[in-house]
């Protein structure tokens, strides 16, 4: 008699567990469910989760207007939030992740390119306003450079903040 009321504790306890917050769909057939959502799980999440969730929402939209896939912000919200409907969290926080990291690493080879191609830049002797045109550019270029390494380091701290099992891959 014990041991069957054990098995059906056992087997009524064994259905109530809860999905892990990062393995939960999201629900996004709209805004307003999209909202629901987000208020539903508010206390689920840690602040770094909700930071990398605004954070792969933002490059999705990044994503489909670079590719040119809509125009205006309505169609790029609707797109955005059909690529994310009924999908699992844990996946569009790493899809947010590699896109981020990805953007960061093109932009920083990019800089990294225009440098080395201004640093073979020489004005002509005597021509003061172009040589300082030349180096207010090339520190420009420099400043953008190094805000990209911070972005990219950030972003990998925040990969590991908010995916633990992820690593910094």
């Amino acid at each position: 008699m014990k041991t069957a009321a054990l098995l059906l504790l056992a087997l009524l306890f064994s259905g109530c567990t809860r999905t892990a917050p990062l393995d939960e769909k999201i629900h996004a057939s709209s805004v307003m469910t999209l909202n629901l959502w987000r208020n539903k799980h508010q206390r689920t999440l840690t602040p770094e989760q909700w930071k990398a969730f605004d954070l792969a929402l933002q490059e999705h939209k990044f994503e489909i207007m670079f590719k040119n896939e809509a125009s205006g912000s309505e169609a790029i919200e609707q797109l955005m939030l059909s690529r994310i409907n009924d999908r699992r969290l844990v996946e569009i926080l790493k899809k947010g992740f590699d896109l981020k990291l990805t953007r960061l690493e093109s932009e920083k080879a990019d800089y990294e390119k225009m440098l080395g191609y201004n640093a073979n830049f020489r004005t002509r002797e005597g021509d003061i306003e172009s040589a300082r045109h030349l180096a207010a550019l090339r520190e420009r270029q420099q400043l953008r450079l190094d805000q990209i390494k911070a972005d990219l380091a950030a972003t990998r701290e925040l990969k590991l903040a908010a995916l633990p099992e992820a690593g910094a891959k």
